[in-house]
């Protein structure tokens, strides 16, 4: 059976994350497979529709919307694809789970977030982590309709922090005011090194 490549791209909001994301699928063509949490299932539109909400929600209660979608994901989406063979780039993973949600809740931290997650979904063969200041990255999204419940610099810079708790040794870290094309090469430089192109 084939296997493929996992890759997973995480940053905080306004890092630019899901462009790059998308350009790396793009420059890779049909060998490729974009995903991205949450996800187009009704697990993922109930998530979206509570981002944009008013109402606040409990923290825990937030890991479990995003572990339901994930654990469809995987199994519908994620699996198939690289028993395909396919590099699967995943546009967030439990990484945020655990850097948003570790951000507010004091008897669980971040790292054991990533711990519970690792228990029950696959790890990532590489971690893409677009490197920003809140500041920088808050500018960035400001000028967005409709800012969602965790695009606060207070929120951003606990989640930041949160981020640098958690990310693995070995983690491909990208200065997020480059430009995209000059990022987009380095992750296909560092694809290259695992598989074929």
């Amino acid at each position: 059976m084939a296997s493929g490549l996992f890759v997973v791209f995480e940053g905080i909001d306004g890092s630019g994350k899901s462009t790059l994301t998308k350009a790396v699928w793009d420059r890779l063509g049909t060998q490729a497979q974009l995903l991205r949490e949450p996800t187009g299932l009704h697990t993922g539109k109930l998530i979206r529709e509570k981002l944009s909400a008013p109402q606040t929600i409990p923290q825990k209660d937030w890991i479990q919307l995003f572990t339901e979608d994930r654990a469809l994901d995987v199994e519908q989406h994620l699996k198939p694809a690289l028993a395909a063979g396919k590099i699967v780039l995943m546009d967030r993973y439990y990484y945020s789970t655990a850097a948003y949600q570790g951000a507010n809740l004091p008897d669980l931290s971040a790292a054991e977030i990533v711990k519970a997650q690792q228990a029950m979904f696959p790890e990532p063969d590489m971690l893409v982590y677009l490197e920003i200041s809140p500041e920088a990255a808050l500018a960035r999204i400001s000028s967005r309709p409709g800012l969602e419940i965790f695009e606060t610099r207070s929120q951003l810079e606990r989640i930041s922090k949160n981020y640098e708790s958690i990310l693995p040794k070995g983690t491909l870290r990208l200065n997020a005011t480059k430009s995209v094309d000059s990022n987009v090469q380095t992750v296909q430089r560092a694809i290259e090194t695992k598989v074929p192109i």
